[in-house]
């Protein structure tokens, strides 16, 4: 079978000498593997270029069952200004890509998902130079809604606590140990609340996200990426964390 797809790239392996195998979500099929052969040699026409972390592509393909997938033709979608330009933004699609890599399902097709994934890429990319370096903490929040598990906020002011096993605040301590102190819980609470008076546009003009100082953005990755992992156990190690650490750092 032959479709027609856009495709967002999640991870390129290499295969043999000059062979790669891509992971790509697609807008039709969910999360496909495809065998490239050749893409590595000189003068083939499956550039790696085009196989960035989060390219947006259009993509032709064969889809075999049960079967690695073949790439018949693959054009850019949305050529990235600065995505690949800055190096802070680059460190943060590496991170994404292994961050969707680790979440997104094989087989498992969701249009609102795939709109957020495509045109929040195309937003960050268009962000100027003072670019919002939180942006994948926002997005890492707003991804935790499509998969299930975004954090309910309390209206009862006593809940000072985030338990990350229930994903919702608290008063007392729960019986376990993966919950977030009151420092740590009241800049989850920050987040939540600034999508949630963006919903009801509540927000005045010119009233950009709250932006994060260096530690507290470390603090806050560190915790999401382990409420990721609490929710989802099959996520395990990212090891792209160390890269953010580099970049920000640098």
């Amino acid at each position: 079978m032959i479709i027609n797809t856009e495709g967002i790239v999640l991870r390129q392996i290499k295969y043999g000498d000059s062979s790669s195998i891509l992971k790509i979500y697609t807008r039709l099929r969910g999360v496909q593997s495809f065998m490239v052969r050749g893409m590595r040699k000189v003068g083939s026409k499956q550039k790696s270029a085009l196989f960035f972390p989060l390219t947006e592509l259009d993509i032709t393909a064969h889809i075999e069952k049960n079967q690695l997938h073949y790439l018949k033709e693959v054009k850019l979608a949305y050529p990235y200004q600065s995505l690949y330009m800055d190096i802070r933004k680059s460190g943060i699609a590496v991170f994404l890509s292994e961050m969707l890599n680790k979440c997104l399902n094989e087989g498992e097709s969701d249009n609102k998902l795939f709109d957020y994934i495509w045109y929040s890429l195309r937003e960050f990319d268009a962000s100027k130079e003072n670019f919002n370096a939180d942006f994948h903490l926002y997005f890492l929040f707003d991804l935790s809604a499509f998969l299930g598990f975004y954090p309910r906020r309390e209206e009862n002011d006593k809940s000072k606590l985030f338990d990350m096993r229930e994903g919702c605040f608290c008063v007392e301590p729960p019986s376990h140990l993966d919950y977030l102190n009151e420092n740590m819980a009241s800049l989850f609470r920050c987040f939540l609340l600034w999508k949630e008076q963006q919903e009801k546009g509540m927000l005045e003009q010119g009233n950009e996200r709250p932006q994060l100082n260096l530690s507290q953005r470390q603090q806050v990755l560190r915790c999401i990426v382990q409420y990721y992992r609490i929710q989802l156990p099959i996520i395990g190690e990212v090891k792209s964390m160390e890269i953010l650490q580099e970049v920000f750092h640098g």
